[in-house]
């Protein structure tokens, strides 16, 4: 998601919304009802939020301090890349919730460097 500001607002939003929901019985002024809200968030969240809040602190690495081997970044990201990889081919990550997350790190890594 390129503007993070989105996410923030209708999160205040939902918030927004559950205190309406707490003090009145009626729902008939919301715009938006609580299920699509809820959904609505999951669609505009980060897939792997401490994913991508890692990739983006390796990239202001990277660009505040020239001096850091570039090379050994992308050595360190190539492993945790190449730890789900393998977990995934080799049958290690048989529990769902590892293997979901797996997939949502290869995609970020995916999506992060189609931006760097």
């Amino acid at each position: 998601m390129g503007n993070p500001n989105i996410q923030n607002d209708f999160s205040y939003y939902r918030r927004t919304l559950s205190k309406i929901k707490m003090t009145t019985q009626s729902q008939q002024n919301v715009v938006v009802q609580d299920e699509l809200a809820n959904r609505m968030s999951l669609f505009y969240a980060h897939s792997a939020p401490m994913m991508k809040s890692l990739v983006d602190s390796i990239g202001l690495l990277v660009k505040s301090n020239e001096g850091v081997p570039l090379d050994n970044i992308l050595e360190c990201l190539s492993c945790i890349s190449a730890v789900c990889y393998n977990a995934i081919t080799k049958g290690r990550a048989a529990d769902a919730k590892m293997l979901d997350f797996c997939i949502r790190v290869l995609a970020s890594f995916k999506e992060d460097r189609k931006s760097m």
